[in-house]
């Protein structure tokens, strides 16, 4: 029976998992896998899907709506922030525990482990600074987030059921994207269905790309471990942004060349 792609990858995660947890190093790493992977996307002749990127317009919208004074509110906050900034995976996110997150005087250090690229599972620890000037301030949304929560271990960013309870259990990777669309359509984004938890990291992505950022410092940002999959996050969503043309033809341009005995 022929199996689909994204079947066979859900079965070969499985199996990675079930690995991790006895400490074995997963046979999806090998390059045989990889390798089989990438045939069996050739066969398919499927286009890739990406996540829509959220940038500045949107994510600014989206930071002002929500209602801080309620511990959902704070929560929602804080993975909008966290995620604006730095990028991380959904997964990632989820994973954060309240021992591993201090608020020093001068940010915040956030320990993650990165479920897709750390292989020994160590921690990396994620220092971000104050930034109270451009309203998207993590250590502060995070900070906050924390006093509401009132935990001192465990779970950092936990479920809420809809009476406000909340579970000693994390939040889901695929809750990080109905909320982020609940809150979208909640703040008048009538594009909120085609975002996802991946759109916080093609934003940063793409929006330090298109600040010229190198390569290397957006990758410290983001923990992407090459340069190949780092740009495969890059989407030009207005073909006429920061285009060539512009430089081409200006005509400053046009006078240094002369200056610089060009013939025309």
């Amino acid at each position: 029976m022929r199996r689909r792609r994204g079947t066979v990858e859900r079965h070969a995660a499985g199996i990675a998992n079930l690995f991790a947890q006895h400490g074995l190093t997963a046979p999806t790493r090998t390059f045989e896998h990889k390798r089989l992977m990438q045939r069996l996307g050739r066969l398919e002749q499927r286009p890739t899907k990406k996540a829509r990127p959220l940038l500045g317009p949107a994510l600014h919208n989206l930071l002002r709506s929500y209602d801080r004074s309620t511990l959902r509110g704070a929560r929602d906050a804080a993975i909008a922030t966290l995620g604006g900034n730095r990028g991380p995976r959904s997964a990632t996110m989820v994973s954060i525990r309240r021992e591993h997150v201090a608020f020093p005087d001068s940010g915040v250090e956030i320990g993650l482990r990165d479920q897709k690229t750390s292989r020994n599972r160590d921690l990396e620890y994620m220092v971000e600074p104050h930034r109270h000037n451009q309203g998207a301030c993590v250590p502060c949304a995070m900070e906050h987030y924390a006093l509401l929560l009132d935990r001192s271990e465990g779970p950092f960013f936990r479920a809420i059921d809809r009476w406000g309870n909340v579970s000693d259990h994390p939040m889901t990777p695929k809750s990080i994207t109905y909320i982020l669309r609940t809150n979208l359509a909640r703040a008048g984004n009538p594009e909120a269905g085609s975002y996802s938890s991946h759109s916080f990291r093609h934003g940063v992505v793409t929006t330090a790309a298109r600040k010229h950022w190198p390569l290397e410092e957006i990758m410290l940002i983001t923990l992407h471990r090459s340069r190949r999959s780092l740009l495969e996050y890059v989407q030009c969503i207005d073909p006429w942004y920061d285009s060539l043309t512009r430089s081409v033809l200006d005509e400053e341009a046009e006078a240094d060349d002369d200056e610089r005995g060009w013939i025309h």
